[in-house]
């Protein structure tokens, strides 16, 4: 999977990749020039060099060569981060765009909402990293061949006891290192564990408060961070150690080399400029060995980071994280298009023998038909647990339906996630989201319109009377989560949103639950007289007065349909007991 992910990335941009590639693999065999140069360097100052050149020439190729080392690191840098960014750009768009238009709108991430963060940036890195380190493991690798066969013809001792054995001393440093990747780990996840708490204590301070659960609430912080500490010493302590004892053996192969080379110096098998080579080849290739133990462990590192993207949700796997596709550099990059709906006005819409099961439960929905007639308002009651809020959700394709069929005056619906979007349907859910902005923006979002609308939204939400009385008017802040609104105030401003977006049909989950009985009043005959089509969930009397048709459901199934007069004079006591009422 992991060597699948990559060549599939690789092979999105292969030329910026073989420009990367070509690139590095020249700025990591450069270091080989210098050594030569440094060789002859010294092999001149006492008559030993090969070539009739004086030292300060050598010292001047020496400077040229770091010079144009220095020059295509420059260039090599700019190809790697356009590299870089191409394919991480890549998997990040496919990842939202797979959320956003491929998971059923109802269905949750399987993580936290900070996790999802945490992973969408994080994971992603590590893909990109382990993609780009496959270049610098090839330059690194082929630095390391030609240092060895250069430096074997030198002098095979030193290779054999001297270069070989730190090799081995070096990977049994790298595979300790692997017990610093799982503390690492575990000091991420402790790190989570404290974020997600401090996270749960800011959303909820109100309720802490009033429960006077301020120490207890504490004391679990302190709990966590300790953990955290304990893993955050154990990283620090084993990486300093790991890291002296990699500087202790560069130092120790020095001597080596110091102590073998001495009577190759002394029987002029050697000379200074070899002895030189090869202590500048040194620390090269003994970081090529420790970063073949780091490649590896990033490679494992990058099969847990696909396979926690791809977890994310159901309608996400490596296929769909790796799709081919351009990437947009300008503002519109952040505009996904929608497909086109064409408006159609509505006269009827009629469900038939929807049926939608949660997995692995046997709650939902079984055999739902009904209908509703453009300019009727429609109410869904029904106790909790009857399938109201998922009959919506069905409906409009925030869940899949497992069967039935969904018809617009007529016309089937083969993909209702798609069709039950603005001009058609607007949507109000049970729980609105809010972002933290002003008052407009929430209402307004991305979607601006003739002024009118705003005004027109404001008033038949009922929202407009309380809009003097806050602090800025409609450019009050009302923070996260609406936190400075009551409660009554951010339903209203939900229905202002759905209404702003001016649609043939509008369903509403439930959005009258904290207006008083007047507010509730107001608000219902207010849509009824003025907009098209409504089709709600709602536990109030209030609404069920008005409503047109009420549609009962019990146990996920419809039991009765019809005004409340019609209810009423059927005596059924089943239906009165879900409606709360009495014969």
């Amino acid at each position: 999977m992991v060597a699948n992910v990559m060549w599939k990335l690789i092979s999105y941009k292969p030329f910026l990749f073989i420009m990367n590639l070509i690139m590095w693999t020249i700025i990591y065999t450069l270091p080989l020039v210098p050594g030569l140069i440094t060789k002859e360097f010294f092999d001149s100052l006492n008559g030993n060099s090969r070539f009739d050149l004086q030292s300060i020439i050598w010292a001047i190729a020496l400077v040229i060569a770091v010079l144009v080392r220095i020059a295509f690191v420059f260039l090599g840098n700019v190809i790697d981060v356009k590299f870089r960014f191409k394919i991480s750009s890549l998997v990040r768009k496919n990842i939202l765009e797979s959320i956003l238009f491929n998971v059923p709108g109802a269905q949750a991430l399987n993580y936290s909402s900070k996790e999802a963060i945490t992973y969408f940036r994080d994971d992603v890195d590590v893909i990109e990293d382990s993609i780009s380190w496959i270049i610098d493991l090839f330059g690194k690798a082929l630095f390391a061949i030609l240092a060895f066969i250069i430096m074997f013809n030198i002098s095979p001792n030193i290779v054999i006891f001297v270069f070989l054995p730190l090799i081995a001393i070096v990977l049994i440093i790298q595979k300790a290192s692997s017990k610093l990747n799982y503390i690492r780990e575990q000091g991420r996840e402790a790190t989570q564990q404290v974020l997600r708490r401090m996270g749960d204590l800011f959303n909820n301070i109100q309720s802490v408060k009033i429960e006077g659960a301020e120490n207890n609430c504490i004391n679990s912080l302190k709990e966590l961070n300790s953990n955290r500490e304990k893993w955050l010493v154990k990283d620090k302590t084993l990486n300093q150690v790991l890291t002296s004892t990699n500087s202790t053996t560069i130092n120790l192969g020095t001597g080596l080399i110091l102590l073998i080379s001495a009577s190759g110096l002394r029987e002029n098998s050697l000379t200074i400029g070899d002895f030189a080579l090869f202590i500048y080849y040194l620390t090269f290739v003994s970081n090529f060995t420790l970063f073949f133990g780091q490649f590896l462990a990033q490679y494992k590192q990058t099969r847990v980071s696909i396979e926690r993207l791809t977890n994310l949700s159901t309608g996400i796997n490596y296929k769909s994280i790796t799709k081919k596709q351009k990437l947009t550099a300008s503002k519109k990059a952040l505009n996904y298009e929608r497909k086109k709906t064409v408006k159609k006005e509505l006269e009827y819409m009629e469900v038939q023998n929807l049926t939608f099961f949660y997995p692995q439960s046997q709650n939902g929905l079984k055999d739902i038909n009904f209908s509703i007639k453009r300019g009727t308002f429609n109410v869904i009651a029904g106790k909790v647990g009857a399938g109201k809020s998922t009959l919506l959700k069905s409906i409009i394709g925030l869940f899949s339906l497992q069967k039935g069929q969904v018809f617009w005056n007529g016309q089937l619906i083969n993909n209702p996630k798609d069709f039950f979007k603005p001009p058609i349907s607007a949507y109000t859910p049970q729980i609105p989201w809010f972002f933290s902005g002003t008052l407009k923006e929430n209402i307004i979002i991305d979607l601006v319109q003739a002024e009118k609308n705003l005004d027109q939204s404001l008033y038949f939400s009922n929202l407009s009377k309380d809009i003097p009385y806050l602090e800025d008017g409609l450019n009050t802040n009302i923070g996260s989560n609406a936190v400075k609104l009551s409660g009554g105030q951010a339903q209203r401003l939900s229905i202002a949103r759905m209404l702003y977006r001016e649609a043939e049909l509008y369903v509403c989950d439930d959005i009258s639950s904290a207006l008083d009985t007047e507010t509730e009043r107001e608000l219902w005959k207010r849509l009824k007289t003025q907009f098209n089509t409504f089709l709600i969930v709602s536990h109030s009397k209030v609404a069920f007065e008005i409503a047109d048709n009420i549609i009962v459901l019990d146990d996920g199934k419809i039991i009765a349909s019809g005004d409340l007069r019609e209810l009423m004079e059927s005596e059924d006591k089943r239906v009165l007991d879900v409606l709360g009422l009495e014969v």
